[in-house]
């Protein structure tokens, strides 16, 4: 019995993954006429993900989510407002630090030139502590509210439709600073990723809990919504106004040359605040032009150029791969899982007084989850991670003018007694190496201003051609288009939190409307959100310009939609940004933001949370009048 219920568990995830999984694998196939490199460890990646996400789906169900019903039903009754808002406020923060797909924001400024969006470079990469303690500050504030909102009763229509507007308001008057105007994106995507496998399923029982205990009052099922939705659009609002604040002392977004010359260079340092720092940029991220600017203007240059060489990575095997994989996960898992246990447990036994009904399967549930994400976190970073990366390398090459793409690659120990000398038709003189691709060796001119003499490492510029299946202009586009509604629409069908919100609406909603229609409403969503996201990228459309369309139409849908399918809508954006959907699309956008020249890829998951909301209204309105009918039908059969 434990071996048919576990494989009808596994069915299901490989069911939910593998349309992603054969829609990119069939894309590269079909379009593209080459396979993903390196299908081994990939195949074994995508097997390890679906073991995750089976695992963790259960613990979910079995311990963390009936522990966080039980705070919610016990906290109203054992607690009054002000001990109902700091655990609001310690739960949010808590689960916002536990959320694996923050760290995601730790490394999205890799593609993104300091000199072209300085705040944002400076959030990302120099200051993202403050970033993450921002978003999670915001959360906090959401759950608190969201909480109290349980506990005193008032409904999610008058918050959402106050929350809303502001926020795009706010977003509105920053749009018309150049300085402020890049960090837009972050903000409404910020909000997107914050709600994702801990947060979402804590939260959403809680709310659950919350409503159950104030029932007898007059609270009904769609009570139990609007936590998701208040930490979306709270989170975004603080990294608005952390952005407002950092801007003071930062320079202005510039060209590079300028950037780097001399005369600017006193400004540069106030992002940077030293000259090694500087100069480490310069030489990871310049052109051959800035870089040699900047050695010729510092003394040591060969010092510091030995100290920003980018350090060469060994390829293991499979095996070994996989496995150290699954041991970098192991830390990062305990620290998403564990803390909020420990934080829900002490609040239910010291605080409350009271003690989960089935400790057994608590226990079980949360070595589940934990076993979960471990595996989850290792067979992203081995499988979907890298299928998603080298499908959006390939794919950015169908709208450029060029026929090329230029990577980077660190060759450590040159040996320049290799090189092949060869006379021009000019009569000059120069140098060509052998570079082993993988397949079979390419000469490949040599420049000496890339070696590094102190420690022999050479920067070579590999040029990767465009498929022969490519095309700019309409082809180009619509290849595009195609598969970025694909990508979307799959990854939100594996999202573990989706199904997680699709379950407790079913349940509370007592079957009346199915987890499967909402889910594919949903999903429907997110793959116009995507989509949406990719036009903005690649026409370079500001921001505030596809916030406003979407969030324009949601407020005169909430005001004609049922409260029930108010909060379970609002709450669907942001349950569909989780481990699935954050890497995928967000290293999507960044790479194809650099690929076509944009400053920055952010702004698809915003897209990605506010069209499922549209989406879900438009079911719940379907739903309702189709009830509707059916009741009206039935009361003409009785008379």
């Amino acid at each position: 019995m434990v071996a048919s219920y576990a494989g009808s568990r596994v069915r299901d995830q490989v069911r939910a993954v593998a349309f992603i999984v054969l829609y990119m694998v069939g894309y590269q196939l079909l379009v593209f006429r080459s396979p993903p490199g390196d299908a081994v460890t990939l195949g074994l990646g995508i097997g390890i993900v679906v073991m995750g996400l089976t695992f963790f789906l259960e613990g979910l169900l079995l311990g963390l989510m009936p522990l966080s019903e039980r705070v919610g039903i016990q906290l109203p009754l054992r607690g009054g407002g002000l001990m109902i808002a700091l655990f609001g406020l310690l739960l949010g923060v808590t689960a916002t630090l536990a959320e694996p797909a923050v760290v995601s924001l730790r490394t999205a400024s890799g593609g993104i030139p300091a000199w072209e969006s300085p705040l944002l470079y400076y959030l990302l990469e120099l200051n993202s502590g403050a970033l993450v303690m921002a978003i999670a500050t915001g959360v906090g504030l959401a759950v608190t509210i969201g909480l109290l909102r349980f506990h005193l009763g008032f409904r999610i229509k008058p918050v959402i439709l106050t929350v809303i507007p502001v926020l795009t308001i706010f977003s509105l008057m920053l749009s018309r600073f150049p300085m402020l105007s890049p960090i837009l994106g972050l903000a409404w995507d910020s909000g997107a990723i914050t709600t994702g496998p801990v947060t979402v399923p804590l939260t959403l029982a809680l709310g659950v809990g919350l409503s159950r205990a104030r029932h007898h009052r007059g609270g009904g099922p769609g009570d139990s919504f609007g936590i998701v939705t208040l930490a979306v659009t709270l989170s975004a609002l603080a990294v608005m106004v952390l952005g407002v604040i950092s801007a003071s002392g930062l320079p202005a977004p510039t060209d590079e040359a300028r950037f780097f010359s001399r005369e600017y260079r006193e400004k540069a340092l106030g992002l940077f605040g030293s000259e090694k720092a500087l100069f480490e940029y310069a030489m990871a991220h310049g052109s051959d032009s800035t870089r040699n600017a900047v050695m010729e203007e510092t003394g040591d240059a060969y010092a510091l150029l030995d100290e920003a060489a980018v350090p060469s990575r060994e390829i293991s095997g499979v095996k070994d791969r996989i496995l150290a994989e699954l041991l970098r996960e192991v830390k990062p898992s305990i620290q998403a899982v564990m803390p909020v246990t420990l934080f829900m447990t002490a609040a239910l036994f010291l605080l409350l007084r009271d003690r989960p009904r089935y400790v057994d399967e608590l226990l079980l549930g949360i070595a589940f989850t934990l076993v979960g994400m471990i595996l989850l976190g290792a067979g992203i970073s081995t499988g979907l991670a890298p299928l998603g990366a080298d499908s959006g390398r390939r794919l950015s090459h169908s709208i450029t003018d060029d026929g090329n793409d230029t990577v980077t690659v660190a060759i450590p120990d040159f040996d320049t007694s290799m090189l092949i000398p060869a006379v021009g038709p000019d009569g000059e003189e120069r140098s060509y190496f052998l570079l082993d691709g993988g397949h079979s060796p390419t000469i490949e001119p040599f420049v000496p201003d890339r070696l590094n003499p102190e420690d022999n490492t050479y920067l070579h510029q590999n040029v990767l051609p465009r498929s022969k299946w490519s095309a700019s202009g309409g082809v180009g586009l619509f290849l595009v288009l195609l598969f970025a509604f694909g990508t979307g629409f799959g990854t939100a069908l594996a999202e573990p939190s989706l199904k997680a919100l699709g379950h407790t609406v079913e349940e509370i909603t007592v079957g009346t409307v199915k987890s499967t229609g909402m889910i594919r409403a949903v999903a429907l969503g997110v793959g116009i959100g995507v989509t949406a996201g990719i036009l903005r990228i690649i026409f370079e459309i500001p921001m505030i310009w596809m916030l406003l369309p979407p969030y324009l139409l949601l407020i005169p849908l909430t005001l004609l939609s049922d409260d029930l399918f108010v909060g379970m809508a609002w709450d669907s954006g942001g349950v569909t940004t989780g481990p699935v959907t954050v890497p995928l699309v967000l290293n999507l956008g960044l790479g194809l933001g650099s690929a076509v020249g944009v400053s920055d890829g952010f702004g698809i998951l915003a897209m990605a949370s506010a069209y499922p909301v549209i989406c879900t209204l438009f079911f719940g309105i379907m739903v309702h009048r189709r009830q509707r009918r059916i009741m009206i039908s039935a009361a003409e059969t009785e008379d």
